[in-house]
């Protein structure tokens, strides 16, 4: 049961951060999104936005598709998805 709550504890850390928050959002509104839509959405510069999406898809939240020159983003992990649909219902 421990490995359990480290795993989900590691999830949470990841997810910790309003920036990070707002992005997964944005992604599972649109179930998938285009590195630039999300630079355009954010009042950060590129760099720092791609930073916290560098943290999302190593954290596992998000995966990184290369397709030609654009990248785009998606929901990778089943769990994020309802925990993130529940912490938004509670918020609103």
């Amino acid at each position: 049961m421990q490995e359990v709550f480290e795993r989900i504890a590691e999830d949470l850390q990841v997810l910790a951060d309003p920036v990070r928050l707002g992005i997964v959002q944005y992604v599972l509104e649109r179930k998938r999104a285009a590195a630039e839509e999300i630079y355009q959405g954010l009042p950060l510069t590129q760099a720092a936005v791609d930073a916290h999406l560098e943290q999302l898809v190593a954290g596992g939240m998000l995966s990184a598709i290369q397709e030609e020159e654009a990248v785009f983003y998606e929901v990778a992990n089943e769990r994020l998805i309802q925990a993130v649909q529940v912490l938004f219902r509670r918020s609103v």
